[in-house]
């Protein structure tokens, strides 16, 4: 199960049809707001990850991501994005970052990897700091962030 938010219909149902053509379940909302809301729902189900646009409507995804990520720490994240800035606060909450326009394949080997370390655990052998548009959204210098979070707790 993945966790979709982006507030272009278009978009949101287009990745949400490759995901499903995956062979994944996938859950969609229009806002970040609409998904904070459905965490704090009893019908919350803790997906494999979520897949988030970052620049929306009245909550950026960044903002989320630092909500959800207080909560459940554990919950991995990817950017989705035609803007691919990013501020340094930020560069640790998401462990694969893609920009519009993208190929259906990179949302498939992106599902695939994910699907990986929630199966083995978080590794630097499934791959994730090197997949996808590092280089444009300046996070090259980036591990995985489950990685660093996993260190600093032992």
């Amino acid at each position: 199960m993945f966790h979709l938010i982006e507030d272009n219909t278009y978009i949101r149902e287009f990745l949400a049809a490759i995901i499903q053509d995956c062979g994944s379940e996938t859950m969609e909302f229009a806002s970040p707001v609409d998904y904070l809301n459905y965490i704090d729902s009893g019908a919350y189900i803790k997906p494999t990850a979520v897949i988030t646009d970052v620049h929306m409507p009245n909550m950026s995804g960044y903002e989320m991501m630092g909500i959800v990520l207080e909560r459940f720490p554990d919950i991995n994240f990817a950017v989705i994005s035609g803007e691919p800035t990013i501020s340094s606060r930020n560069k640790g909450l998401a462990c694969m970052y893609l920009a519009k326009p993208f190929h259906p394949e990179a949302i498939q080997e992106m599902l695939n990897k994910f699907s990986r370390c929630k199966v083995e655990g978080a590794s630097t052998e499934i791959g994730c700091a090197s997949f996808g548009d590092r280089e444009e959204f300046g996070v090259l210098d980036c591990v995985c962030p489950k990685l660093a979070c996993m260190k600093s707790k032992h």
